[in-house]
């Protein structure tokens, strides 16, 4: 019986640990983290790890001096729900910050930024 409990309880361990690792991540974005590109991008696409809940998901941008730049909403691709995407109007070149947030299918909320550089 103890031998059961001891086995039980590792079990729950283990399984435990697999489901705090298990929150939705990004797994690339277009434009790519950090990059430079030569013209305005029509989109920002961010691929994350699990499909997203759309309600609770989206993508803000805004100039390197924290400048909102006016966009509608993002939309969750719903050919893959593992995919957000914000159009973009043309944008000058310079310094621009990416802000997303996103609820995945495991429930919990995940957010992040980075920026990437339209050239001059």
């Amino acid at each position: 019986m103890m031998a059961a409990r001891v086995t039980l309880a590792a079990l729950a361990a283990v399984l435990s640990a697999g489901v705090a690792i298990a929150h939705t991540q990004t797994d690339h974005a277009i434009p790519p983290v950090g990059s430079t590109v030569t013209t305005s991008p029509p989109e920002i696409r961010i691929f994350f790890t699990q499909a997203l809940n759309p309600a609770q998901s989206n993508i803000e941008l805004a100039t390197d001096n924290g400048v909102p730049v006016a966009t509608s909403r993002a939309i969750v691709d719903t050919a893959d729900p593992q995919q957000m995407a914000l159009r973009l109007p043309p944008l000058a070149p310079g310094t621009y910050r990416v802000k997303w947030h996103a609820l995945g299918a495991d429930r919990h909320l995940v957010n992040g930024d980075y920026t990437f550089e339209v050239a001059r």
